[in-house]
């Protein structure tokens, strides 16, 4: 019998960690230089809107990262992913109106969203396809779009027996503000390194997050410095 999944990267995670991580998440969205702090920022003039914001959220995974944002209920979300496993995990995170099975390269949808997201998919292609891939989901979004993936060489295997977890391109920020994105860029890639350190380190690894927050404002000098970039880029009618 095939052991079932418990969450993105159980293989390779620390649940302990990720125990922690959940129930510190409404201090990270509230600290500017953490990956959460810089994803929220996007979303957060809609917060007060009592209006329907529609999200498109290309390659969502077992939507724990969507979930951690803690958006309110106007927020009318629909997931894609090809990956069975995790989209049967998101279906309990309990936040997306609609999940759907499918390669996020093939999918068209079938009506415009205020907001498409993709986090951490754009490495997934190589550089052609990622490129076309950007340039189509920026026609799906009616205010903005947003990516977020690895700066730089950041090379990752298969996991979870999912084979579209191999990593085939990299990205820097000048490539992503020249299409008209605004980017933060987070972590300093020095002390982060090329892997998961919070697998290599484990509890210990939160003393690197913290020095890592204090240098950010050397990623401002050098963003080609940072771990990860979250890219803004407004819809322009």
């Amino acid at each position: 019998m095939v052991k079932k999944l418990k969450y993105m990267g159980e293989e390779k995670g620390n649940l302990l960690m990720k125990k922690i991580d959940a129930s510190l998440m409404w201090l990270y969205k509230q600290i500017p230089f953490t990956y959460f702090g810089k994803f929220y920022r996007p979303f957060r003039e809609y917060l007060d809107s009592n209006e329907k914001i529609t999200v498109l959220d290309l390659g969502c995974g077992d939507g724990s990262a969507t979930k951690n944002l803690g958006l309110p209920k106007n927020f009318e979300i629909t997931g894609v992913d090809i990956f069975p496993p995790y989209l049967r995990i998101a279906r309990q995170q309990k936040v997306y109106k609609k999940l759907i099975q499918m390669d996020v390269a093939k999918y068209r949808p079938d009506k415009k969203y205020d907001i498409v997201m993709t986090l951490h998919v754009l490495e997934h292609f190589n550089k052609t396809d990622g490129l076309r891939y950007l340039k189509r989901i920026e026609k799906f979004a009616v205010k903005k779009v947003i990516v977020a993936t690895p700066i730089g060489h950041f090379p990752q295997a298969e996991y979870d027996k999912n084979p579209h977890q191999l990593h085939k391109s990299y990205w820097m920020p000048k490539e992503m503000i020249k299409r008209g994105y605004k980017v933060e860029v987070q972590g300093l890639r020095i002390l982060w390194g090329n892997e998961n350190v919070g697998v290599k380190y484990g509890i210990f690894s939160y003393l690197l997050f913290l020095i890592s927050g204090l240098l950010t404002p050397l990623l401002r000098l050098n963003p080609d410095l940072g771990t990860y970039m979250i890219c803004e880029k407004k819809i322009i009618k």
